[in-house]
């Protein structure tokens, strides 16, 4: 079976939005392009790209590496459902950049997933409801990246979902993952269509990848093995390679020069500064960790030993090297022992509730029109000049988002707006 290239890819892309291909609803259409898309650029396998949920899929504007005020939009695809042949491999994660000049965005990954999430209602910002709000969104001057969380309801919840019958016709479910027989009996359906001779199958796209990335420069010879999860080459690839793809694999994958920088930036640990951050536990919340029921109990049974050493030794001291002072010690050690490992837990969860909190007060405050950039009580940026452009653009369709040559980084940037719209619109009909 010869592979699926890139090129193939486009045609048939084009095929499935046609009326020659029937579906039950159309964001199973929707589906079935960002399918392909994934498979291949990421390389992988039918079975992790429908396992994938909204949880697997981080969503975040980084600080343009060229230095523009315009935001570079980065997709994190997390396969956390890998073959277990040979015992389990850990998850990869592909980092998908957005690529501003794209002479296709209906059938970009990011335009198609965002119209998909837009669709869900997937965001926690109540005010990021549409792709006119994403693209208004800057990154303070102060940080990296603009983190955009997703629901926590919606964290599990399948992207590709089946379809079900319901008393007004078909209905996408809410809940019901989407089957590995669904997926290739669609890409029958859709290869038929098409007109190729042989079948169209999601392995294809796999095997496709798998031939750009053997012919690429832009990738070593140890990086194929990880990103196909093939185990070979030793060590080295076990235990030095990141398990984070830190190439552009969709660059690869559709002959696209390389956004190096955005990849460096966004597999680096830069991304993740924030000044606010709170580093240390308050004294309120340190006294709150040593109330916690499992302290508390260490702590009396400590007490306790205490006062029998006393009573039987007059000192501590005088009791090293007995049977009681060696429990005692005991207890003390794993009360030492507990009480740090609440401390540090509870200061990530903290920090993890921080990030999250501090993102959505970061997007609501632009988009209700007050300011997200102080620290302190100081601004230290002013407002995105770039947004002013934003009247600038008109809603285009898919006829009109392949002329975007020479538009400036601001214009490429909510360019991509109406194609996330015209998604949007596909999936919700």
């Amino acid at each position: 079976m010869p592979p699926n290239m890139v090129d193939d890819q486009f045609l048939h892309e084009y095929s499935v939005c046609s009326s020659s291909l029937t579906l039950d609803h159309e964001r199973l259409r929707v589906q079935l392009v960002l399918i392909a898309q994934l498979a291949g650029i990421t390389v992988n396998r039918p079975g992790a790209l429908l396992a994938l949920r909204y949880g697997d899929l981080p969503v975040t504007l980084l600080r343009d590496p060229s230095g523009t005020n315009v935001p570079k939009v980065l997709v994190e695809f997390k396969f956390q459902k890998t073959k277990t042949y040979r015992g389990p491999k850990d998850p990869n994660t592909f980092p998908i950049p957005e690529v501003c000049n794209d002479s296709c965005l209906p059938f970009c990954p990011q335009i198609v997933l965002l119209g998909l999430m837009f669709a869900d209602n997937a965001f926690e910002s109540c005010h990021l409801t549409g792709p006119d709000r994403l693209f208004r969104l800057h990154v303070p001057r102060h940080l990296h990246q603009l983190e955009l969380p997703i629901k926590e309801s919606l964290r599990r919840v399948p992207v590709y979902r089946a379809v079900e019958q319901t008393a007004y016709g078909y209905g996408i479910s809410p809940t019901t993952e989407a089957t590995g027989g669904w997926l290739r009996q669609q890409f029958r359906r859709w290869g038929e269509a098409t007109g190729f001779e042989l079948p169209l199958k999601p392995y294809g796209f796999r095997r496709g990848n798998g031939e750009a990335l053997d012919s690429s420069a832009h990738i070593s010879d140890a990086q194929p093995n990880i990103i196909l999860q093939h185990g070979n080459s030793g060590v080295f690839e076990r235990n030095y390679l990141s398990r984070y793809i830190t190439q552009d694999t969709q660059a690869v994958y559709r002959r696209l020069e390389p956004q190096t920088a955005v990849i460096r930036v966004a597999s680096g640990m830069m991304r993740s500064i924030d000044v606010r951050q709170p580093t240390a536990l308050t004294s309120a919340q340190l006294r709150e960790v040593d109330q916690h029921p499992e302290l508390q109990l260490l702590l009396r049974t400590r007490r306790g030993l205490a006062v029998r050493i006393r009573t039987a030794h007059g000192t501590l001291k005088n009791a090293k090297g007995t049977d009681l002072y060696s429990t005692f010690k005991s207890i003390w050690k794993e009360h030492h022992k507990r009480q740090k490992a609440l401390r540090k837990a509870r200061l990530k969860s903290i920090k993890g509730q921080f990030r999250k909190e501090q993102a959505l007060a970061d997007i609501e405050r632009q988009l209700d029109g007050t300011s997200s950039n102080q620290i302190d009580g100081e601004d230290v940026e002013t407002e995105d000049t770039a947004a002013q452009s934003l009247a600038t653009i008109s809603h285009r369709q898919y006829q009109t988002t392949n002329s975007i040559q020479g538009l400036s980084a601001s214009l490429l940037f909510r360019s991509r707006r109406p194609s996330s719209s015209t998604v949007l619109n596909r999936v919700s009909s």
